[in-house]
């Protein structure tokens, strides 16, 4: 008795914050499906509810920072079954504990029958641990106890009803069947079962009871179908009803309303699982409609969806309480969406695909974890994690290398002001590049993130002459550290001075979404000698150029190899004519595909490209001469994919793009859209408009006209710019919305594009659409080069 007082409290209370946890997620869920409404895929929405059921049962998750639990002040530590063994053993510590350290307050003397001469000894008061506590039980565990048992009691009586519900099923329905079907049926039978590639006996039962189609049975399979629908429903319309409820099996729904339903008995009292469960059960209906419509043609859609509406208008639906069955539903709000849902069904959608796939991992990621546990003293907590084991570090390979050879540094930098603090912990260094690892926190130990995006941190020589540019690193840095890359511009001065001096900071308001400026006092300077990374560098001057028929100016000017990776720096331009054509700003948005081939026998790898997405680079650098625009073009590749050991490289050209001047347009006459789609064709891009709208702007009032199509590009789609006309030549801002996926030749498909033309009169009724600069892909590149090799690298022989 005593022993179940003592878990009564621990039960109850992982009972209460599991089913508000799991109601936090439901609402979630149903806020998210608003938002979204019908473009989320039903088979992802379906796929929420999943993890839903996954959250429910999981005895334990991380802790994260971005858990949606972090929104509440629910905090997860009992959130598990197994959480309950921790606490029983923490509270019987903790009492253990007590007890000791109390003075004895009572003692008797016992005299024991032990050989003659042996003093009485005293008995000590023994341990009150939860499991030898008082006999008296209290009044929590009375409330306890009544809470329990009210809990029992609903779990019982729902399990008997469901219980029983299940049985009589399974008498009228199962039994009173039989497995003579025409051969008609059982062929269709036959082939969808192979259509989808099921090899599992599974039985077809005839039913003469006037039920809906189901699938019954988790252990033993079974297809019910009404007698009388062989003569209600030709062939064509009872393999669409086939495929649906074996759709049912092969997506191993059955177990899933298992689960759900044993979810149900435990949760009872909550109303919100409820819910939850009469939606999961709608939305497994609409998925498992999108997975048999996959298997038909696209001209069966619309009879697929008679199908269904016959069918609920035909038999009864009656089965929502049946935990071994999937059914027809035939709840009207729920026929409603599910035929819209069937009539918009498009077989291949990528966009929809990614947008599924990325919310459901974005889902996963905040709802299998738990809240971040609170820490009397954060800081204490970011510094445990800035010790922390950095394998998955970007830098880690830089940082072990340079660590064997003295080039990192530890230049004792922290200032501090108005509890603002900023700290370098390391400084890595070679002849190539310099990177700054340094801590930023607020006072309440919160890691400050880019608090110095408006300062300038130079990279001098002794003379206050800038010999580095801030380059761009690829990949993440360990918590609670930032890293700040600088490129050599040349090999560098013996000695390099780091100085900075911010005017402000930016840090995070309490609300971690707007920032601010804090005015804080972080002047640092410090010097680094270079003399040994000029000595462990191999550097090769180049004069290599290329011009392209199109007027593009390439020229490989250096290849640096330092233990920490290899670095090509090239000069790019325009001629004149190419010049004239490109924008002003091209250099910033121009971009190179390329990729490096080998012959090393000691390397087995010998194609390093973007096919394959091989190069990544860990350090790029872009950067325009204001001296003649030309771009000064850098490339530093990761170590563990492009080791700066590799010999007998050669550099290849691929293609390249830059945003040039062009002008193509397309004259559109609203009132003949809707008949005669409008095909805009130019440099290898198509675009066909379809329809058009207008729109009302809420709070400006103002009218928009909204154009939707879809294009395939050969170009980058995403830096166009367009302009619209009139007749009178007025000119109105465009703006393209949309979403499109990657194809294997490097260009895209927008199966949804839409232009939005702003603050258009009511009346308009013809308008010209004009791209005004397209982000041009050139081929016309035949160029490589043999990269110098090498007979020793002064790293290797240290």
């Amino acid at each position: 008795m005593n022993t179940v007082l003592v878990w009564l409290p621990f039960f109850l209370k992982w009972l209460i914050q599991t089913t508000i946890v799991v109601s936090i997620l439901i609402g979630f869920i149903v806020v998210l499906k608003w938002l979204l409404k019908d473009r989320l895929p039903v088979k992802w929405q379906y796929a929420l509810w999943i993890i839903v059921i996954f959250r429910a049962v999981l005895p334990w998750a991380p802790e994260s920072s971005f858990s949606l639990y972090n929104l509440f002040p629910i905090k997860e530590q009992h959130s598990s079954i197994s959480s309950l063994i921790v606490d029983r053993k923490a509270q019987a510590l903790h009492d253990d504990i007590k007890v000791a350290n109390e003075p004895l307050k009572t003692s008797k003397t016992e005299y024991i029958n032990e050989p003659s001469g042996m003093e009485p000894r005293e008995t000590l008061p023994k341990s009150t641990s939860p499991v030898q506590r008082s006999e008296i039980p209290t009044t929590d565990d009375w409330i306890h106890a009544g809470l329990f048992g009210l809990w029992l009691m609903g779990v019982i009586s729902l399990s008997i009803h469901l219980f029983l519900t299940n049985r009589k099923f399974a008498r009228n329905m199962i039994s009173g069947s039989n497995s003579v079907a025409s051969p008609a049926i059982n062929h269709i039978f036959l082939a969808c079962k192979n259509e989808l590639g099921i090899k599992r006996k599974i039985t077809l039962l005839i039913t003469g009871q006037k039920i809906g189609p189901a699938l019954h049975g988790l252990w033993f399979p079974i297809i019910l179908l009404p007698a009388s629908i062989a003569n209600e429903f030709s062939e064509k319309e009872i393999r669409y009803i086939l495929l649906h409820e074996l759709v049912h099996y092969k997506r191993k729904d059955i177990a899933v309303n298992w689960v759900l339903t044993f979810l149900l008995i435990v949760h009872w009292f909550n109303p919100v699982l409820w819910y939850a469960y009469r939606k999961m059960r709608e939305d497994q209906e609409l998925s498992c409609d999108a997975k048999a419509i996959s298997y038909i043609g696209p001209e069966e859609v619309k009879n697929y969806g008679y199908t269904i509406i016959r069918l609920l208008e035909t038999f009864s639906s009656k089965n929502s309480k049946l935990l071994a069955t999937a059914y027809f539903s035939k709840n009207q709000l729920q026929i409603k969406r599910r035929i819209t849902l069937i009539t918009l069904f498009k077989k291949k959608s990528y966009k929809r695909t990614a947008l599924g796939l990325f919310i459901v991992a974005i889902f996963i990621s905040v709802a299998l974890t738990n809240a971040k546990a609170e820490d009397a003293n954060p800081a204490t907590v970011l510094n445990e994690e800035v010790t922390s084991d950095k394998q998955d570090w970007l830098w880690f390979n830089d940082y072990e290398r340079s660590s064997d050879l003295g080039l990192v540094y530890d230049p004792d930098i922290k200032v501090e002001d108005k509890g603002y603090s900023f700290e370098i912990e390391s400084v890595l260094v070679d002849s190539s590049r310099l990177v700054i690892s340094a801590k930023h926190n607020g006072p309440d130990g919160r890691f400050l993130q880019s608090p110095l995006e408006d300062t300038e941190i130079r990279v001098t020589d002794l003379k206050g002459n800038d010999v580095a540019t801030e380059g761009i690193s690829v990949g993440n840095t360990y918590p609670g550290v930032q890293e700040y890359v600088f490129l050599f511009d040349e090999l560098p001065p013996d000695q390099v001075v780091v100085q900075a001096k911010p005017q402000y900071i930016w840090a995070d308001k309490e609300d971690q979404i707007k920032r601010e400026k804090i005015e804080v006092d972080w002047d640092f300077e410090f010097t680094l000698d270079m003399i040994k990374t000029k000595q462990l560098d191999k550097r090769d001057l180049l004069n290599e150029k290329y011009i392209t028929s199109a007027g593009f100016e390439m020229g490989i000017e250096q290849l640096i190899r330092t233990p920490n990776g290899m670095r090509i720096d090239m000069n790019l331009s325009l001629n004149d004519e190419l010049g004239k054509m490109g924008v002003q700003n091209w250099g910033d948005y121009m971009n190179i595909w390329y990729h490096l081939e080998t012959d090393d026998p000691k390397e087995n790898k010998k194609y390093f490209g973007q096919k394959d997405g091989s190069y990544a680079t860990k350090i790029q650098l872009q950067d325009v001469v204001e001296a003649n625009g030309n771009v000064s073009w850098s490339n530093t590749w990761f170590t563990s994919t492009v080791s700066p050991e590799l010999k007998n490289i050669r550099f290849v050209v691929d293609e390249y793009s830059l945003p040039i001047n062009k002008e193509a347009a397309v004259e559109i006459d609203l009132s003949k859209l809707a008949k005669i789609p409008v095909v805009f064709e130019d440099e290898g891009d198509t675009i066909t408009i379809k329809e058009h709208q207008f729109e009302k702007g809420s709070s400006t009032g103002k009218t928009s006209l909204r154009f939707s199509g879809k294009g395939t590009y050969k170009n980058q789609a995403t830096r166009d710019e367009w302009i619209a006309l009139d007749d009178n030549g007025k000119t109105y801002t465009v703006r393209t919305e949309g979403s499109g996926s990657s194809t294997a030749d490097g260009g895209s498909v927008w199966d949804d594009l839409d232009f939005v033309i702003t603050d258009v009169p009511d009346n308009i009724s013809q308008l010209t659409l004009k791209r005004v600069i397209v982000d041009k892909k050139f081929t016309d590149v035949d160029w490589s080069v043999d990269l110098p090799s090498y007979s020793s690298l002064p790293w290797l022989s240290k």
